[in-house]
């Protein structure tokens, strides 16, 4: 993270207002942001996959949310997500 921004593929800023939790020992953090296109305050899950089968189950756990979103409220809703290298 630069400045407070986070970039991903080059074309989507988020605009960082609060870092949630960050954990080095699963490579995750969770941060409450605005999105610069929608100016909507969003939940961003960024997650390091330390290799191949950790991205492929990181992959499934988005499948697993986006299935379920439609059965709850509580449940978030995935807008979009972004790989990258050999994830």
């Amino acid at each position: 993270m630069k400045n407070n921004m986070l970039r991903y593929n080059n074309d989507c800023l988020y605009l960082v207002k609060k870092t949630i939790y960050e954990s080095g020992e699963n490579n995750t953090a969770f941060y409450k942001a605005i999105d610069n296109r929608t100016k909507r305050i969003v939940g961003i899950k960024e997650i390091v996959a330390p290799d191949k089968r950790s991205a492929e189950e990181y992959k499934k756990e988005i499948n697993m949310l986006i299935k379920l979103e439609k059965y709850s409220r509580n449940i978030p809703v995935l807008y979009d997500y972004y790989t990258s290298g050999n994830a």
